[in-house]
């Protein structure tokens, strides 16, 4: 399966795995196809962007790392979501997602003033859900021994400027894929109901 991944990669033919296992099957790739080689202490870079239209919400990450490793993963938001919530939801899956790379140091990119700065905590978090969002976040970031947060201007940050980036610094063996993914209900909703099961008594 690996190295049959690989040689798709190669061909830069986007893999879009389904089910539940797609994070850990990356993961697995990545650990194995890369073994001891990911050692630079370059920080990964994730970028976080919301994508909210008459169509429904959706939000994309895009994770560069060393090695000319580059994941891009779409999020479809099956449910309402505000421009800040939508933004959450890419910042807390770009965070799982390099959670599963195993890696330490993480930049992170995001075009949301408001998020960044309730990350930063230089804003207060007033909302309540935003506020369960952030929860989140930090819980994720505190597992990170390196993490800075930057804000950069919304057209700096759409896909097809930051794609279109990767592509002109592409070099031979630079290796991407696409993850696609279908959110039925918020993230904060699980993490409660998760919490709930872990708060019962045996």
């Amino acid at each position: 399966m690996v190295v049959w991944f690989i040689k798709l990669l190669e061909l830069d033919i986007q893999y879009e795995p389904h089910g539940p296992m797609k994070t850990q099957f990356m993961a697995d790739f990545l650990k194995e196809f890369a073994g001891n080689e990911i050692t630079t202490p370059n920080c990964w870079t994730l970028y976080v962007d919301d994508a909210s239209n008459i169509k429904g919400n959706r939000a994309r990450i895009i994770l560069k790392g060393p090695d000319n490793i580059t994941l891009e993963k779409a999020l479809k938001l099956n449910f309402r979501a505000s421009n800040n919530q939508a933004e959450y939801e890419a910042l807390v899956a770009g965070l799982k997602l390099e959670r599963e790379v195993r890696d330490k140091r993480l930049q992170c990119y995001t075009d949301s003033q408001l998020v960044q700065g309730q990350v930063a905590n230089t804003y207060h978090t007033k909302e309540t859900v935003l506020l369960k969002y952030y929860h989140i976040a930090k819980s994720l970031i505190d597992n990170f021994e390196c993490f800075k947060m930057y804000c950069i201007p919304r057209e700096c940050n759409t896909r097809s400027n930051l794609l279109s980036k990767l592509a002109s610094t592409k070099k031979v063996g630079h290796l991407k894929t696409i993850i696609q993914e279908t959110l039925q209900t918020p993230t904060i909703d699980a993490e409660e109901i998760m919490t709930r099961e872990e708060d019962e008594p045996n």
